[in-house]
C-alpha cells in the first residue's frame, strides 16, 4: 500500500514512534514469534522508506546545486544542515550513506521490500 505525499508525512512517522516504543511484550511464546516476524517486516518497510527518502534528497540537492555552478561530481553530495542537525542519535550514518550517492536505481530489492 502506497501512502500520497504530503506535507504532514514527518509528523505522521514521529507521531507512531510511541506506539512502537510502548508495546508490552507477549505473554505466550506464540505471539512473541508472531510478533517478532512483524517487527522484522516493519523494520525492512522501514529500511526501504529510509532508502527512497535518501535518494529522493540526493535528487532534490543535485537539481538544486545544477543552477549554482557546482561541479558534476560534487552535486548532491552535501547534506543540507538541516539534515545534519535534525539527525538523531541512531542515525548518524544518514550523512555518510548520503554521500555514497544512493539511487533509487540501484536500491530495487530493498525499495520493493516493503
Amino acid at each position: 500500500m502506497q501512502v500520497p505525499p504530503g506535507d504532514g508525512d514527518a509528523a505522521v512517522l514521529a507521531g507512531l514512534l510511541p506506539v512502537w516504543a510502548g508495546i508490552h511484550p507477549a505473554s505466550t511464546e506464540a505471539e512473541a514469534i508472531d510478533r517478532i516476524r512483524v517487527l522484522e517486516g516493519l523494520k525492512s518497510a522501514c529500511a526501504a522508506a529510509q532508502a527512497r527518502e535518501t535518494a529522493a534528497l540526493r535528487e532534490l540537492r543535485w537539481a538544486e546545486d545544477a543552477p549554482r555552478g557546482v561541479p558534476v561530481r560534487e552535486r548532491g553530495r552535501q547534506p543540507t544542515d538541516r539534515m545534519v542537525a535534525g539527525a538523531s542519535p541512531g542515525s548518524r550514518h544518514l550523512p555518510g550513506f548520503f554521500r555514497v550517492g544512493i539511487s533509487a536505481r540501484r536500491l530495487e530489492r530493498t525499495l520493493t521490500a516493503a
